[in-house]
């Protein structure tokens, strides 16, 4: 395969040399009807997405919903610095790890509570890989899609459980900036617990893992969050951060979603 390319390649340079030639003469010569194009053109959509963000004010309250370590609740604050970042994980084995990495920040706050659609306790699943931990159960193809070494569950622990629409009047909280979930398939439930302040007047955008194969059971699926949002007056703006192999394709990425006028 490698020899054929080169062929190609040789083969392309006596009309590369005439299209040269003809450029000093001011004649530009392309192929008629023009080639398609062999690839989509890529574009950092989280960067397009933050910049539309700054140039409509400032970034002032976040919400994280499965926070994990840390990572992203680092990115806003860095990206945002004015922001309030109120982080949600209720994995016990996560929390320490959370809590220790923004003791000395003061606008990072942490709450050891999963997020869904009552206010109560639930039961949070544990795996081997903290990343994959769900309020839901492991799909059983779910080693199809992600190492089935790292998803074998550990063990379930009860926790608490809160409506965000609920959080929010306790918070006093009317409007976000950003609604970040990273959930395990929970997204839909976590939707529907923000109740009447699922609309672009009270939340702004919204950046939420996606799933496109099938990884726990009852879960969200990227469709379903499609058409639950599309009412409410929301957009797909971009989808970044994409998982994907050459056996499955997409299996899940990260998706924004921003007011649609």
């Amino acid at each position: 395969m490698t020899h054929a390319l080169a062929s190609g390649r040789l083969s392309r340079g006596p009309k590369t040399a005439i299209k040269r030639l003809a450029r000093r003469f001011g004649v530009e010569i392309t192929r008629y009807p023009p080639e398609a194009p062999t690839r989509l053109v890529e574009t950092d959509v989280t960067k397009l997405w933050v910049e539309g963000l700054k140039a409509k004010g400032p970034v002032r309250v976040v919400l994280d919903v499965g926070a994990n370590a840390g990572d992203t609740v680092r990115a806003f604050r860095t990206v945002f610095p004015e922001s309030i970042v109120y982080a949600f994980d209720p994995t016990p084995s996560v929390l320490p790890k959370l809590q220790e990495k923004f003791k000395d920040d003061p606008r990072v706050r942490i709450y050891p509570t999963a997020v869904g659609e009552y206010d109560g306790t639930t039961t949070i699943r544990e795996n081997v890989a903290n990343t994959t931990n769900s309020l839901l159960v492991n799909s059983g193809r779910i080693g199809e899609f992600a190492p089935a070494a790292l998803c074998q569950a550990v063990k379930t622990t009860d926790v608490q459980i809160t409506r965000l629409d609920s959080f929010c009047a306790r918070e006093l909280i009317r409007n976000i900036d950003i609604l970040k979930v990273d959930a395990q398939g929970y997204e839909g439930p976590i939707l529907t617990g923000l109740g009447n302040m699922l609309t672009p007047a009270c939340v702004r955008t919204l950046f939420l893992e996606v799933l496109f194969v099938d990884l726990y059971e009852k879960q969200t699926w990227f469709g379903e969050i499609l058409e639950m949002l599309r009412p409410r007056g929301y957009r797909l703006f971009g989808i970044t951060n994409i998982a994907v192999d050459e056996v499955n394709g997409w299996k899940w990425a990260d998706a924004v979603f921003v007011a649609d006028h």
